[in-house]
């Protein structure tokens, strides 16, 4: 019984880490069409804003920094 309970608890644990990934992979790509946007109306600080708020959620996205080095 006691180790049935532990692989509940790990699966439930595995599910919310699926899920808060997946919640960061959403962000990112939301993120990324406000970036989008902004730079096609010109309006850089803003879209570097953006940029950062990409970065913090995953900064091994190299795109966004180059992306931020040519604004």
């Amino acid at each position: 019984m006691r180790s049935f309970l532990v692989v509940v608890v790990v699966a439930v644990a595995a599910l919310i880490v699926q899920a808060d990934e997946e919640d960061a992979t959403t962000a990112v790509r939301r993120y990324y069409r406000q970036y989008l946007m902004l730079r096609a109306q010109g309006k850089l600080n803003e879209a570097i804003t953006i940029l950062k708020k990409i970065v913090e959620l995953d900064p091994l996205i190299r795109g966004a920094w180059y992306e931020m080095a040519c604004c």
